[in-house]
């Protein structure tokens, strides 16, 4: 995945232990707009670089059965409290009022929550075992590209 290789040398220098979890075997075409979905998954990213401290596990993971495919950025690092998650896709919502110090101005969940509604898909948070927080985007194979 080209995300995955645009972001490893940050997460390097960062002290992120970035991995990639590809299926073995071949998936199918999916058809959607990759640059948008790049910046779906460039979102998450940057996100789990700013929220989970260094030397924390981020993941990249896809998945593919029948005509679904799912794609994964899933940490290790502090999770997400349960009332919060409601809001994190809300225009300008920021979670932790102690971290105005992180440059995001709380649209970049927003934004891309609205690339997958038009991709006719979803984008889903939830708590990673062992704790920390997994963002799943879900894209339907069987629709054509937005």
């Amino acid at each position: 995945m080209d995300t995955f290789e645009a972001f490893e040398l940050l997460a390097r220098e960062k002290g992120y232990h970035l991995s990639i979890q590809l299926p073995e075997e071949k998936t199918t075409p999916v058809f959607c707009d990759s640059d948008r979905i790049r910046q779906v998954l460039s979102v998450l990213l940057h996100n789990a670089f700013s929220f989970c401290p260094s030397g924390s596990r981020i993941t990249l993971s896809l998945s593919q059965q029948d005509k679904i495919t799912s794609i994964s950025v899933a940490d290790n690092g502090p999770g997400i409290p349960d009332d919060r998650k409601a809001h994190l896709f809300d225009r300008f919502y920021r979670g932790d009022s102690s971290r105005q110090d992180t440059g995001h101005f709380g649209l970049g969940l927003s934004i891309a929550r609205e690339i997958m509604d038009a991709h006719h898909g979803s984008l889903t948070v939830s708590d990673t075992p062992g704790g920390g927080s997994t963002f799943t985007l879900i894209l339907n194979n069987y629709r054509k590209k937005p």
